[in-house]
């Protein structure tokens, strides 16, 4: 497991438009925000695919935010109602904050690679992941753009990942990226299975990296229902689905 980072400030939480969970806001010594989610605010299961999704994205090469293992001491929340009872102490995900980043709208969207869209669009459909939506209107998108010379995207927020009622329909008709589908081309399969097969086979490496406190209670319980071979199984389906690539 890597050496968590030491939270040295809490301060407060998101505002609901940033999402169901508020996650909290903590910095560290070097004074870097972040986004934290906690074992005691979401359960272990949301905690890891955070981490499972955002490593098998880093080894994909797609634009995910940085990541890290952060460990609130239990002398920062004592005496605070809100933050014993909802955050706790010991070891978090905590998603870094990008001060250049914007809120993302379909033009601005548009103005991002085609290519890397279609690739996050991909990577969603394979882990399961529907919750990255956004219309003219309205949406919960759950990435950001970064603006400069060349316009960039970065995802995050994959806690409601390898969902057991995804609904394929659903996906299709709200994905923020649904209109980009040039991986799904037959001239590309071929070389989309290969990119997804690269990162497969890292699964059992990246659950390695977690922590045993999201895996296991006081008593050596298991309190997940996730596993390596749970997330083989819905990870493998592009190797033996035709379904898959439709």
């Amino acid at each position: 497991m890597r050496e968590p980072i030491p939270v040295v400030e809490i301060l407060g939480r998101t505002d609901a438009s940033d999402g169901v969970s508020r996650p909290f806001k903590c910095l560290d010594a070097s004074d870097n925000l972040y986004y934290v989610k906690s074992l005691r605010q979401c359960g272990s299961e949301v905690l890891i695919r955070e981490w499972i999704c955002g490593r098998l994205a880093q080894a994909l090469g797609l634009p995910v935010a940085d990541f890290f293992l952060l460990r609130v001491p239990a002398e920062l929340i004592r005496g605070n109602d809100e933050y014993e009872r909802e955050l706790g102490y010991g070891i978090v995900f905590g998603s870094r904050h990008i001060p250049s980043s914007v809120s993302p709208t379909t033009r601005t969207l548009a103005k991002v690679e085609s290519r890397t869209l279609s690739r996050i669009l991909l990577f969603d459909w394979w882990v399961r992941n529907q919750d990255r939506t956004l219309s003219g209107v309205s949406g919960n998108p759950n990435f950001f753009i970064t603006l400069g010379a060349n316009v960039g995207v970065g995802i995050f927020d994959h806690g409601m990942a390898f969902d057991a009622d995804f609904n394929e329909n659903d996906f299709w008709q709200t994905h923020a990226m649904r209109t980009y589908r040039e991986e799904y081309s037959p001239a590309r399969r071929a070389e989309a299975a290969q990119w997804l097969d690269s990162a497969c086979e890292r699964v059992p490496e990246f659950w390695l990296e977690l922590p045993d406190e999201w895996l296991v209670n006081d008593y050596g319980e298991s309190i997940s229902h996730l596993d390596v071979k749970s997330l083989g199984d819905i990870l493998s389906r592009f190797r033996k689905e035709e379904g898959f690539w439709k």
